[in-house]
């Protein structure tokens, strides 16, 4: 599949709560070692899928803040007008 820009995967523009949903849910992708994030030169930070254990960094930890703010500037700079994740609906009970 190679590499995707990690800002159009992770990015919800329609919703600052899902994008933070993504985010968390992906972390668990690094744990396993399932998903990667590196910064490209030319492409800024990107994700992709570890073909071979030498392909996955060490582990480390980061601690990320995003506000709305932040999010919506985010979603204007890389201009993102749908992520790669679909939107998900509200269900209502």
């Amino acid at each position: 599949v190679g590499e995707v820009c990690a800002i159009q995967y992770l990015s919800n523009p329609k919703s600052f709560t899902q994008t933070v949903e993504n985010i968390f849910h992906f972390s668990f992708l690094l744990k396993q070692g399932s998903a990667g994030i590196r910064v490209a030169d030319d492409k800024g930070p990107v994700v992709y899928q570890p073909r071979t254990s030498e392909d996955f960094p060490p582990p480390r930890q980061a601690i990320v803040s995003l506000n709305m703010k932040d999010w919506s500037r985010l979603n204007e700079a890389y201009q993102i007008e749908q992520g790669y994740i679909p939107h998900r609906s509200s269900v209502k009970a």
